[in-house]
C-alpha cells in the first residue's frame, strides 16, 4: 500500500541530477533567463515611457481643473456673502412687523396692568391709610408712655 507521505514526497524540489561532467558545468538558468526577456523588456521601455507622460498630463489637467473649481468656489463665496447682507435685511424687515405687533401687545398689556394696580390701589388706599394712622398713633402714645415710665421725668 503506498502511503501519502511517499507520494508528495516524489514532489520535493531537487538540483539537476548528476555531478558535473567533463564537458563543462551546469547551465546558468538566471542568465538565460535575462538574455530571454531582455528584449521583452525593450519594448516595454517605450510602453513606460507613454505612461509617464501620461501621468504628466493627467497631473497637468489635474492642476487645471483645480485651479478652475477653486477660482469657481471664490466666485461661489463672494456671491454668498454679498447675498448674504441682502438676505439678512430681508429677514429683519420680515420679522420687524411680527416684532412691532408683539411690543405693541406687551405694552397694551402693560398699561391695562398697570391701570388694574392704580384701581385696586385707589380702592384700597383710604384703608391702607387709616390703618397706617392709627399705628403711627399708637408708636405715639407708646413713646410717650414710656417717656412717664422712666425715673426723672417730668
Amino acid at each position: 500500500m503506498v502511503r501519502v507521505r511517499d507520494v508528495l514526497h516524489s514532489f520535493r524540489p531537487a538540483g539537476a541530477p548528476g555531478a558535473a561532467g567533463a564537458a563543462g558545468v551546469p547551465a546558468d538558468r538566471g542568465a538565460d533567463l535575462a538574455a530571454e526577456l531582455e528584449p521583452v523588456f525593450a519594448r516595454l521601455a517605450s510602453t513606460e515611457h507613454e505612461c509617464a507622460n501620461i501621468a504628466v498630463r493627467a497631473s497637468q489637467a489635474a492642476a487645471k481643473v483645480r485651479a478652475r473649481d477653486a477660482e469657481r468656489a471664490r466666485g461661489s463665496l463672494a456671491a454668498a456673502c454679498e447675498r448674504m447682507d441682502a438676505e439678512r435685511a430681508a429677514a429683519v424687515a420680515q420679522m420687524r412687523p411680527n416684532a412691532l405687533a408683539k411690543s405693541t401687545a406687551a405694552a397694551v398689556a402693560a398699561e391695562r396692568e398697570a391701570a388694574e394696580i392704580r384701581r385696586h390701589a385707589g380702592e384700597h388706599m383710604g384703608s391702607y391709610v387709616d390703618l397706617v394712622v392709627a399705628l403711627v398713633g399708637r408708636l405715639i402714645d407708646d413713646a410717650q408712655f414710656s417717656d412717664e415710665q422712666r425715673p426723672g421725668a417730668t
